[in-house]
């Protein structure tokens, strides 16, 4: 009678780490960070490399302005990549090379509107790493870093016709 005690209790622990055990479901995209100020949800990432020169890593993302008068993307929140505990330098691009939502974080949006934005960091000096950190924060540091880890299983490669 022990031993079946024992065996069950045995199942029902083995059962309850399982339960609890880590996922990185919250590190897959889109990613969602929510601030006083603004709301993110990072919805893609993608390879750019149109110079021949050396990736990009693109990072798309949708701001809602939840502040009570219009603001933009650029002065509510920050996005920084890093690599191990570098922190990744952003580029952007030239216009005939540049993704459709370049320069929106600078246009200003209604209170309770969004707009699709993306900002571009240069990977290319980097090794390259299965995964970087994604850091998004509110502009003037009053609240806590949401952090992600981006998988480069999820980038998808962007091909210049």
């Amino acid at each position: 009678m022990k031993k079946i005690i024992a065996i069950l209790l045995t199942l029902v622990m083995i059962f309850s780490f399982a339960a609890c055990g880590g996922s990185k479901a919250s590190d897959k995209m889109p990613f969602e960070a929510s601030f006083e100020t603004a709301d993110i949800k990072v919805t893609k990432a993608e390879l750019r490399d149109p110079y021949d020169d050396g990736a990009a890593l693109v990072v798309y993302y949708e701001y809602t302005n939840k502040e009570e008068a219009k603001n933009y993307a650029g002065k509510a929140i920050r996005l920084n990549l890093y690599s191990g505990d570098t922190n990744i330098d952003s580029i952007e691009f030239l216009d005939d090379v540049a993704p459709e939502e370049q320069g929106n974080e600078f246009k200003y949006v209604e209170p309770g509107e969004k707009i699709t934005a993306c900002l571009s960091f240069s990977i290319y000096n980097h090794d390259a790493a299965d995964e970087y950190k994604l850091t998004i924060r509110d502009y003037f540091e009053k609240e806590e870093a949401v952090e992600f880890t981006l998988d480069m299983s999820e980038v998808t490669e962007f091909v210049y016709e």
